[in-house]
């Protein structure tokens, strides 16, 4: 189903966490689309944080609030891990001599308030000059190149680095298997 104009203004509202409500009434809208949208877009933690920092979340049917409030809770407690991801990542890192920065989730998912943004990988910009030590440094922490399929990780052919390297301009993502309740990989 298609969102009607109301929903579409909910949801641009909802995910809007530094404007406040002009229309409570727009709450009439909280929908099934509107929460499958907000989940979809990965703004379900926004979304309960905006209802809670107003006092509005008790205005919407209790279905709605608690998938978002769960949704929330899930983000804040994927953020705790990987942030310990990201300290463990960051260690490995603190032994190369280079320049490096690490770029959108990494810096992003500590501006946000808590529980709003959350990452699935570890991005890290270096110069062209540099990818071959960082990579080294990532190897011997035990982390390989490759990819995730339904969970299992599947080792990158020496063909398919160079390709990406040559192509893309990129490194083929590095896997380390962790123990963490939430993600079963760290990806850099």
């Amino acid at each position: 189903n298609k969102m009607d104009n109301r929903e579409i203004e909910l949801f641009k509202a909802l995910c809007s966490f530094k404007k406040y409500f002009t229309d409570k009434s727009l709450l009439e809208s909280a929908s099934a689309e509107v929460l499958g949208q907000l989940f979809f877009n990965r703004m379900q933690g926004v979304a309960y944080g905006n209802l809670l920092s107003r006092g509005l979340a008790d205005k919407v049917n209790r279905e709605f609030r608690n998938s978002l409030f769960c949704g929330y809770e899930f983000n804040k407690r994927k953020n705790e891990e990987f942030f310990c991801r990201l300290d463990y990542v960051g260690h490995i890192l603190s032994k190369f001599d280079g320049k490096y920065a690490l770029l959108k989730g990494a810096y992003l998912c500590g501006s946000y308030p808590d529980g709003y943004r959350t990452s699935n990988d570890i991005d890290i910009l270096v110069e062209p000059k540099d990818v071959g030590a960082v990579g080294e440094l990532l190897g011997k922490a035990g982390f390989l190149q490759g990819r995730v399929v339904k969970g299992v990780f599947v080792p990158a052919t020496r063909r398919e680095i160079i390709e990406s390297r040559m192509t893309r301009g990129e490194t083929v993502p590095y896997f380390k298997e962790v123990v963490f309740t939430q993600k079963k990989y760290i990806e850099a």
